[in-house]
C-alpha cells in the first residue's frame, strides 16, 4: 500500500488544477482589524514558516481541507490504496492521494473550467466592469462566481449570460472593485521599473511604515497579498492593520500584508 500521502507528480490534468491554485489559493479572507497594543504577540512560526515543517499526515490533512476532501483517516486511507490501484498516471494531481470518487470530481471540476474558458475570456475583455470568475476550492462541491461591478451594463450582463453553461453551478455577485484597479495596485510591487513611482502611491506608503515590500499577489477575493520582508513590527495581522492605516486616504482595494522570504532567492 503507499505509505506516504505527500504525492510529489502525476500526469493526468496536472496543468489545468495547477493553473487555478495560482490564481486562487492565496487568501480567502481578510484579517481582521488588530488594535495596537504596547506589546506586540510573539509569531515565530509565522515568521520563519520553514523552521516548522508539516509531517506526511499534517500536510495531507492541510492539503485535503483546503479543497474540501474528507480528512478522517479511513478517507486516507482508502485514498492510498485506491491511488495505488489506478496508478498515479491516472491521478490528478493535487499534493496527496485521492479515492476514486474524489479523483472523478476533480475531473469534473477541470471539466468544468475548461468550458468555463469563453466566459473567462470574455470577463478579461472588461476590466472596468468586472472582477474576476472566482472559484471555491470544493472540489466535492464546485461553485463559480462571476464578479461585477454595479456599473456594467445589460449587453455585458447578457453576454454573460450566454456564455456561462447552464449545467455549471455558477452564480452573479456585485463587488467594488475592478478587476482593472486590483491590477494597477498589484503592478505598484515588484512589476514596475526601479525608482519609477507607484501608480497608487501605495507602495511609498508602505515603506514609511518600515516595511519592504517584494511582491504582490492577487486571489479570488477583492484585496491585493502584499509580501514584505521579515520583520519585528508584528505579525501578519498587526502589519496588516498598520498598513490599512497608512493607506486609509488612498482610494485603493484594501491591502494583505504577509511576511514572507523573497521569491526570487533559491
Amino acid at each position: 500500500m503507499v505509505n506516504r500521502r505527500r504525492v510529489a507528480r502525476a500526469t493526468l490534468a496536472a496543468g489545468t488544477v495547477s493553473l487555478l491554485l495560482s490564481i486562487g489559493a492565496q487568501a480567502e479572507s481578510t484579517p481582521g482589524g488588530i488594535e495596537a497594543t504596547a506589546s506586540l504577540p510573539d509569531c515565530p512560526a509565522e515568521r520563519f514558516r520553514d523552521i516548522y515543517p508539516l509531517d506526511d499526515d499534517q500536510y495531507a490533512v492541510e492539503q485535503r481541507a483546503k479543497f474540501g476532501l474528507p480528512t478522517d483517516p479511513a478517507t486516507r486511507d482508502r485514498a492510498d490504496a485506491e491511488t495505488e490501484r489506478r496508478g498515479f498516471a491516472n491521478t490528478v494531481e493535487i499534493g496527496v492521494t485521492v479515492t476514486d470518487d474524489e479523483n472523478a470530481a476533480i475531473l469534473r471540476f477541470n471539466d468544468y473550467t475548461h468550458r468555463l474558458d469563453p466566459l473567462r475570456a470574455y470577463v478579461e475583455t472588461i476590466p472596468d466592469v468586472t472582477g474576476i470568475v472566482k472559484f471555491n476550492f470544493d472540489f466535492l462541491d464546485p461553485h463559480f462566481t462571476v464578479q461585477t461591478l454595479a456599473s456594467i451594463n445589460d449587453a455585458q450582463l447578457a453576454e454573460i449570460e450566454r456564455l456561462t453553461p447552464a449545467d455549471i453551478p455558477t452564480t452573479m455577485a456585485t463587488v467594488e472593485w475592478s478587476y482593472s484597479e486590483l491590477l494597477t495596485l498589484l503592478y505598484d510591487f515588484g512589476s514596475r521599473p526601479p525608482g519609477e513611482p507607484s501608480a497608487t502611491g501605495a507602495d511609498e506608503r508602505i515603506r514609511e511604515v518600515g516595511l519592504v515590500p517584494h511582491e504582490g499577489l492577487l486571489g479570488g477575493e477583492q484585496f491585493v497579498t502584499v509580501e514584505v520582508d521579515h520583520t519585528d513590527l508584528g505579525c501578519d495581522e498587526q502589519l496588516t492593520a498598520l498598513v490599512a492605516d497608512a493607506v486609509s486616504d488612498l482610494d485603493i482595494p484594501p491591502i494583505v500584508i504577509e511576511q514572507s522570504d523573497r521569491s526570487q532567492e533559491g
